[in-house]
């Protein structure tokens, strides 16, 4: 069985940064990480053409999006056909459902909205897929892809909407949490090349919705009893990694 790892925490805390020091020290132990998206990748296609093929395509899909109009549009058709039959049979339709109307309250444009739904898909079949009892990872997971919702200040409606939505969620075995400061994180959010333009809009209407959002996201992990580590500094990941290897080990 597949040991599957989130990490969560506000735009800009340094999931990819985190993500990238733990490959590099797990890889000397000769433990595997592997990231979500790859996994799939290398899951689906059977021959070696085809495993040449959609290693270029995976490659494209991290430096631009998962959708081409112009490139890879066979690969793309394939692979989002096999992504919704492994989301049909495992009954999650209506999550993605659900997913779709949370989307609605962010900013993202139509392409936005696409690619945020087929990366959520990407994300939640490497829950699904068994290869070679890797350990898989997300930086941009599940939970994680409620921080897009800041644009609508989040109301009690909205409130049962994420908790229905937190419910149908399939549990990660080990969630990383950065607890980077929320002025910090959105500073280096908008110092991207496609920074998250956070300063658009009212800063404290942010706040207060990721302050909701946290405290759902909390009640969610500890009513599955999610096993849950807080790294308080990106910069001193290796005092982490004894407890990260070892919460794996536990899951083993």
């Amino acid at each position: 069985m597949n040991i599957n790892i989130e990490f969560l925490g506000y735009p800009g805390s340094g999931k990819s940064h985190l993500s990238k020091q733990i490959k590099k020290s797990l890889s000397i132990k000769n433990i595997s990480f592997i990231k979500s998206d790859k996994l799939l990748f290398n899951a689906y296609p059977k021959n070696m053409i085809e495993k040449f093929i959609y290693k270029k395509y995976y490659n494209y899909k991290i430096n631009k999006k998962f959708q081409s109009n112009y490139l890879f549009k066979k690969q793309y058709i394939f692979l989002s056909n096999k992504i919704n039959e492994t989301i049909k049979q495992k009954k999650k339709i209506s999550l993605i459902n659900l997913y779709k109307s949370i989307l609605k309250l962010t900013t993202l444009n139509q392409n936005g909205i696409k690619r945020s739904i087929d990366n959520f898909k990407i994300c939640l079949c490497g829950y699904y897929l068994n290869y070679n009892n890797d350990i898989i990872y997300s930086e941009d997971g599940l939970l994680q892809s409620l921080y897009q919702v800041y644009k609508h200040k989040i109301n009690k409606k909205n409130v049962k909407l994420i908790k229905k939505f937190l419910d149908k969620l399939p549990t990660a075995s080990i969630v990383l949490i950065l607890e980077t400061k929320f002025n910090s994180a959105l500073k280096r959010a908008n110092m991207r090349q496609k920074g998250f333009n956070y300063y658009n809009y009212d800063i404290n209407k942010i706040k207060y919705n990721y302050q909701i959002l946290d405290k759902l996201i909390m009640e969610y992990l500890k009513k599955n009893r999610i096993n849950i580590l807080k790294i308080r500094s990106i910069n001193k990941s290796k005092v982490y990694m004894s407890k990260i290897v070892k919460l794996i080990n536990k899951q083993s």
